[in-house]
């Protein structure tokens, strides 16, 4: 289990967890990156409590910093709410763990310390995704309702994508593949990486969320050479990680 070598800097500030346990069920707003005052208060126009934030933009290429995690939760403390959870972190913080490449254990070491601090800011919840092939649409411009803008799948659409073909389809960016890896490496992956992580999320309170996904045999996804985002022949077998290694920290979260 990776240790607390790295403490976060003199005077940083540490928040009361949230309990998860004494709230009831509710309605939050959230998906945003950045936050700023017309959406919090747009929030709070809501009726909500909560919000969620997906991928903050934050400094650092390898790992979060106290400091910045707990500007989000002040900023949402003054407007009124609470910031239950963030989903996913920078592709580059686990893109060799995904792959089981070396410098995967730095990798750890880095989720490790920013899992600690997400603790020490008080925010209970960290979404992921373990899914190197990122998650796929094949419209970003699809219209709904009163006119807004969704994505959409269309499997015969990405049927038809050649290999090395660009997209803009992905919505959680897929990381660089350098050649085909089947289900049961990625599977290995991610078990390798629940394993160390799990403890680490037990001692800082705080829960890892993940949706039914699939482990695909992935291919290269821009043949054999340079990246890209196409799609390759892959095959899917859903597996649902909960209760993983004796621990409940981990488990789902469902999505319409």
């Amino acid at each position: 289990m990776p240790d607390a070598a790295h403490e976060p800097a003199f005077g940083a500030k540490y928040n009361a967890m949230i309990n998860l346990d004494e709230l009831p069920m509710r309605v939050g707003l959230g998906q945003f990156q950045e936050l700023s005052d017309e959406r919090l208060q747009f929030i709070k126009q809501c009726g909500c409590d909560d919000f969620q934030m997906n991928t903050p933009i934050l400094p650092g290429a390898d790992r979060w910093e106290l400091t910045d995690i707990s500007q989000l939760v002040q900023r949402g403390t003054d407007a009124g709410l609470r910031l239950m959870s963030i989903e996913n972190v920078p592709k580059t913080f686990v893109d060799k763990i995904m792959l089981g490449l070396p410098g995967r254990e730095l990798q750890l070491d880095n989720m490790a310390y920013t899992i600690r601090n997400l603790g020490r800011a008080g925010v209970p919840i960290l979404g992921y995704a373990f899914m190197p092939t990122g998650v796929w649409r094949t419209s970003n411009t699809t219209p709904v309702r009163g006119g807004a803008k969704a994505t959409s799948f269309q499997y015969a659409t990405a049927q038809a994508v050649k290999a090395g073909e660009k997209t803009n389809f992905g919505i959680w960016a897929t990381v660089e593949i350098d050649r085909e890896y089947s289900e049961e490496e990625i599977w290995s992956n991610y078990c390798w990486y629940l394993e160390r992580i799990l403890p680490v999320c037990e001692e800082a309170g705080v829960r890892r969320r993940t949706g039914p996904f699939d482990f695909a045999r992935v291919n290269s996804l821009a043949g054999d050479e340079a990246g890209g985002d196409s799609v390759g022949d892959w095959q899917v077998k859903s597996r649902l990680p909960i209760g993983f290694v004796g621990s409940t920290i981990n488990g789902p979260v469902m999505r319409q």
